[in-house]
């Protein structure tokens, strides 16, 4: 019993402790936002949603009950499994940030206990976050209107069964990587990153049929969908191929589209929930949960305790003379230098130069051989691989330095020194600024001069742009938030949105031809001056604060 109430009880003041911040409204208005994007309207010219396509027809099932269940459980599952890892990421460094990770590691409360319960509050925290999915979905079919026969165990079983399930994974994976030294660190964040655009990749590549091209139901094959997202999508897939035995299921996209023209819909009654789909959901709740043991054998207390190295000893001398033999050696007329006021000079190649240092501190070689790499290939490969391969490659790279450029003060222990400088403001916040420019011009100088070789002028500019869009981003969040991570979980969905999915509205890179016609480019200049005016509103508030 005792166990039982520090679980809660851990559980109870991790997760109202997350519920006081101002993000948890802002998370809340987003899942609300994001559902009501799920269910488009037939005139909607932009959305976040399911697609079906066989050549330029598109299939969907009327907005009933069963079908927007399917539908909402598959794209929240989708953005959940992504962005739900990167906002529980934070329980054990909350508590060391806060000082509260000192007591609870001289507390007599278990080292199960203390991961267990942390996990329960994550898997909580996200599922409020679905249940808010579940509840604006239920409101969209009212809207909507194509039917309002409201089927609450069709509408909500998706998300019970499958969504949820996953979320439960997901708050382990979180509490495993938190208690992981290598895992802990940014590089965590990335291959989490990865390790998500594996899973969805090979769900999305999923096919309903086999070589005969007999439909089969999935079943020892669901032990392997980890989040559920092959499960849902197959159940569409299948509804409809019932109907249109043209759609050969193949041609299936979750994410941003354009308006759909040519839609057919159709009447589904929706299917049971198969006893292996079942299980295969259980067995990934138990496989969380020896997650979570796994992590209780690498976790230490001393992880909730910030560890400083002391780098200078103090010697104590021997031969320390009395304080009266040194009075002695006083002169009784001292005459000081007179202060002569000097004007000060900014000068601005030192002050990057010394910018450069910090940035690139603590880099392995490993990280310039692969930037070099990468200059190589920009500088070597026909333009369209540089301009659809390489450079979004080559600006994922360096997305942990960019992510330190707006708390360099803070990550050293600056602050004070540095606001406390005359005329420090502007100037030293552009330096930053540009900093983070040439940074990324460096890394993208191989295509640079590739794309001035092949003339494509437009697309040096657009460089050019997004090189000062990536920094301006970056010193924005991180002057407002204090944290690498929120710049980095906005810039990879960001990255993966825009030029991996080639969707010009998001191209910041001008890696599409759709994104300079359409004049992208010049919107994410716009948005880089506006970003650069509240990161220096920002900081001046961060003066004031001190």
């Amino acid at each position: 019993m005792r166990k039982i109430r520090n679980i809660l009880s851990i559980t109870k003041a991790d997760f109202l402790e997350r519920i006081r911040q101002d993000s948890f409204l802002i998370i809340i208005m987003f899942m609300v936002y994001s559902a009501y994007l799920f269910v488009p309207d037939k005139n909607t010219k932009f959305y976040l949603t399911l697609k079906l396509t066989q050549g330029e027809t598109s299939y969907r099932g009327i907005y009933n009950s069963p079908w927007l269940g399917s539908l909402s459980a598959l794209v929240s599952v989708t953005i959940m499994t992504f962005i739900g890892f990167y906002i529980v990421k934070n329980a054990i460094e909350r508590d060391r940030d806060t000082g509260v990770g000192q007591i609870i590691a001289a507390s007599s409360v278990g080292k199960i206990d203390y991961l267990v319960g942390k996990t329960l509050s994550n898997f909580i925290y996200l599922t409020v976050a679905v249940v808010v999915i579940a509840i604006t979905t239920l409101g969209m079919q009212v809207m909507r209107a194509e039917s309002l026969n409201i089927e609450i165990w069709k509408l909500f079983a998706p998300f019970l069964i499958v969504v949820l399930p996953a979320m439960f994974l997901i708050s382990a994976i979180a509490i495993f990587f938190e208690v992981t030294p290598f895992l802990s660190k940014g590089i965590g964040n990335f291959i989490y990153f990865g390790l998500y655009m594996f899973l969805i990749i090979n769900g999305i590549s999923s096919n309903p049929q086999n070589i005969n091209g007999t439909k089969m139901a999935f079943k020892s094959e669901n032990f392997y969908d980890i989040s559920g997202f092959t499960i849902l999508s197959d159940r569409l897939k299948m509804a409809t191929m019932d109907v249109f035995p043209q759609y050969t299921g193949k041609n299936f996209s979750v994410g941003f589209e354009a308006q759909l023209t040519n839609i057919k819909t159709f009447v589904w009654s929706g299917e049971g929930w198969s006893k292996e789909i079942l299980l295969s959901r259980l067995f990934w709740i138990g496989v969380a949960i020896v997650i979570v043991l796994i992590a209780t054998l690498i976790f230490r207390r001393s992880n909730l305790i910030y560890k400083e190295k002391v780098k200078t000893k103090v010697k104590i001398k021997s031969n320390i003379k009395t304080f009266k033999e040194q009075k002695n050696k006083i002169k009784d007329d001292v005459v000081l230098t007179p202060y002569k006021e000097r004007k000060m000079k900014f000068n601005t190649i030192y002050m990057l130069y010394y910018e450069f240092i910090l940035i690139f501190k603590g880099l392995s070689k490993w990280w310039y051989l692969v930037a070099g790499g990468l200059i190589v290939a920009g500088l070597s490969s026909p333009i369209d691989v540089v301009k659809l391969y390489i450079l979004p490659i080559t600006w994922i790279w360096p997305v942990f330095i960019w992510s330190k450029i707006g708390i360099s003060e803070k990550r050293y222990g600056t602050e004070q020194y540095i606001y406390s400088c005359n005329n420090f403001n502007i100037r030293q916040f552009i330096i930053l600024w540009i900093s983070g420019v040439i940074l990324s011009l460096l890394t993208a100088c191989g295509v640079c001069i590739n794309l001035l070789i092949n003339g494509e002028l437009l697309g040096f500019f657009a460089v050019m742009v997004g090189a000062a869009f990536i920094s301006a981003l970056a010193l924005v969040l991180g002057i407002w938030t204090g944290k690498p991570k929120v710049f980095e979980i906005v810039y990879m969905i960001l990255w993966y949105i825009g030029p991996i999915n080639s969707i010009p509205e998001f191209d910041y890179m001008g890696v599409t031809s759709m994104s300079i016609e359409k004049g992208i480019t010049f919107i994410f200049l716009i948005l880089t001056i506006v970003f650069l005016v509240f990161g220096y509103i920002g900081r001046i508030k961060r003066i004031k604060s001190i």
